[in-house]
């Protein structure tokens, strides 16, 4: 058969042209679209659209947002180049709890359309714990209360119940907790239980504590923490002699007060490696005061001590140390710096008396030295600053000797004791020195007898030496 003249140029033409147009045909690949999960009620929806086009020709897309099978929304977004992302939000007040959401995305070029959507059910916010569990530790029982601030973006209204969850290796328990819907703002409240202790947990325990808050649909916030069962540890205090201190003679007396805030029975060792045997004494009370004597106690030495204080769940530990010393060792010498051993004067009459303090040891002493009797006090000048009426406060350094100035004016007549005392603070170790005082009236007169002036005397003086002449 004879070939036509240029068919076959005209076939491969026909061929090449409808392939093109077939290939300029082609529309927009299928949008890619995500539609954020959850979508709660109290917030804006968010959906992303992807258009792509195999031929990189622009196009438009459409969002389409439907609400319950209906059409809420639409936007636009126009001539996006292939391989763009655009967002899309749908205000919240357009749907409400547990409504089916639709985000369906068209992309368009001049070739056709394509189509593709997600959907997702509409959720109620999950209520929050935003602060706690908090707890409330009782300081004189072994309990705690437990608190916790929740908050619902839909307000208190769908706000439903608290609970409190606590788990330890003894026990476990699960209650219902107070909700106090007057706390805070329309979307915060206050949950509150009272009390978690001993009746559940042992004491000392540490126990896992979890608040959850139930919305009216079921959603749970929750949020979880520890906390021990609480006990007050037995109180050691007024110690003696404290810590550091001297102490002087064969036998030290140990003192302490004891106190339980919650109320259990004490109990208390005194002991020492320094003693025989090593616990001094052991005492079982409720609370108040105990004192032991430790004897066999050398001077000149250094000495360790502890008092154990134990409440059956927690024992407390302190130690002390003093010194033991001779007597004479702290004493000060001490003197009224007068010529006679009393003082005579008149009421009224100013007077003053020196007094003096020496330190014969070697180490500084902390004094304090206090008048009494006939209204006296020290003076107070450069010298001695720090007297203020009857007492006067100073140190003495080794070899030191003061010297204090002492001003009495008596109001009465009569026999009186000026007492100085001086006592070391440190040590409470006291010297007193006394003085009498003895004091005169000032208005007393020469005796006279009435009706007998000067010239009557010296009559009766004249007389008197004429009837001697006469008798020698």
């Amino acid at each position: 058969m004879a070939e036509i003249p240029g068919l076959r140029y005209a076939v491969v033409f026909l061929f090449l042209t409808s392939a093109a147009a077939f290939v300029q045909a082609s529309p927009p690949s299928e949008p890619g679209v995500s539609l954020e999960d959850p979508v709660y009620s109290t917030e804006d929806a968010f959906c992303q659209a992807y258009y792509e086009d195999s031929e990189n020709e622009n196009g438009d897309i459409y969002v389409n947002w439907r609400v319950g099978g209906a059409e809420v929304y639409t936007q636009t977004f126009k001539d996006i180049p292939s391989g763009s992302t655009v967002d899309s939000y749908l205000d919240a007040g357009n749907y409400t709890y547990d409504q089916g959401l639709v985000c369906e995305v068209v992309a368009e070029n001049s070739d056709g359309t394509n189509t593709s959507m997600d959907d997702t059910l509409v959720q109620t916010a999950v209520p929050e714990i935003v602060d706690g569990p908090n707890f409330h530790n009782y300081t004189d029982q072994h309990e705690f209360n437990v608190s916790a601030v929740v908050s619902d973006d839909e307000g208190i209204d769908d706000m439903e119940t608290c609970w409190i969850e606590a788990e330890a290796s003894s026990n476990s328990i699960y209650r219902e907790m107070e909700l106090r819907t007057s706390y805070g703002d329309d979307t915060q409240a206050r949950c509150f239980y009272s009390s978690i202790g001993e009746d559940s947990f042992n004491v000392l325990e540490e126990v896992n504590v979890t608040v959850k808050l139930d919305d009216t649909v079921s959603n749970v916030g929750k949020n979880s923490a520890n906390n021990t069962v609480p006990n007050s540890e037995p109180q050691i205090f007024d110690v003696r002699p404290e810590d550091d201190s001297r102490t002087s003679g064969s036998e030290v007396t140990l003192q302490a007060n004891f106190l339980d805030s919650d109320g259990e029975t004490i109990d208390v060792r005194f002991y020492s490696s320094q003693a025989s045997p090593e616990t001094i004494c052991t005492r079982t009370l409720d609370q108040g005061t105990v004192q032991c004597e430790w004897e066999g106690i050398d001077s000149l030495q250094d000495y360790q001590w502890r008092i154990d204080a134990s409440d059956g769940y927690e024992t407390v530990s302190m130690p002390f140390n003093f010194r033991n010393i001779v007597s004479s060792q702290v004493r000060m010498q001490t003197a009224f710096n007068h010529r006679y051993d009393s003082v005579v004067t008149t009421t009224g009459t100013s007077q003053v008396i020196r007094y003096h303090v020496s330190n014969t040891h070697d180490e500084v002493k902390s004094l304090t030295s206090t008048v009494e009797g006939l209204n006296a006090e020290f003076l107070n000048d450069e010298i001695n600053s720090n007297c203020l009426d009857q007492d006067c406060a100073y140190e003495l350094s080794p070899g030191e000797m003061k010297e204090l100035d002492i001003r009495f004016q008596p109001e009465a007549s009569g026999k009186f004791i000026l007492n100085v005392t001086t006592v070391n603070e440190e040590f409470e170790i006291n010297s007193k020195n006394s003085m009498e005082v003895f004091v005169r009236n000032a208005d007393r007169t020469t005796a006279s007898v009435p009706g007998i002036g000067f010239l009557q005397l010296a009559v009766l003086l004249m007389f008197s030496t004429l009837y001697y002449s006469v008798r020698l």
